[in-house]
């Protein structure tokens, strides 16, 4: 048996760790937002609102690091639910100016209120040193991959595995 899969619990590689810290944090996220009337990806998309104030899709997008498209639901789905307002630029009307309405300020504070609880329950018990040491290593793989650029690097094939 794979020592790094030994059982529900652990021990598991770094990246495995990762993976199923990061599956489990949105899942709580996902349920607690869920149980406010959110969908998961809603709250990132307030927040930033919340932070930036008036945006585009396209800076929106820009600021989530994801594609415009796939954004388009959640923005549909907060102004059916009376959280933004989307306006046509008088200058371009092609670009949408998305704004958040005051009952989309409140969901903002809510989600702020959810990463806050979540995020407390994670680092729960981790001293200030232990703080630093984790924030710097997440600082370290953040500018590892911001440096990555996958156009240049491509990626290569698994050791191990043959091709299907």
């Amino acid at each position: 048996m794979d020592s790094t899969k030994e059982s529900q619990n652990g021990p598991f590689s770094p990246e495995e760790n990762f993976k199923k810290l990061t599956q489990l944090h949105r899942s709580r996220l996902y349920r607690v937002a869920m149980s406010r009337g959110l969908y998961i990806g809603q709250p990132a998309l307030l927040l930033t609102l919340k932070q930036q104030g008036i945006c585009s899709q396209t800076e929106l997008a820009e600021a989530l690091n994801v594609t415009t498209p796939s954004i388009a639901v959640s923005v549909k789905r907060l102004e059916k639910g009376g959280m933004i307002t989307k306006t046509i630029n008088e200058k371009d009307n092609r670009y949408n100016q998305i704004e958040l309405t005051d009952e989309g300020k409140k969901s903002a504070r809510v989600c702020e209120d959810i990463f806050e609880a979540i995020n407390t329950k994670m680092f729960n018990g981790f001293s200030k040193d232990e703080l630093t040491q984790v924030n710097a290593l997440f600082d370290r793989m953040r500018q590892n991959l911001v440096q990555y650029d996958p156009d240049k690097e491509p990626i290569k094939k698994a050791r191990g595995r043959k091709a299907k």
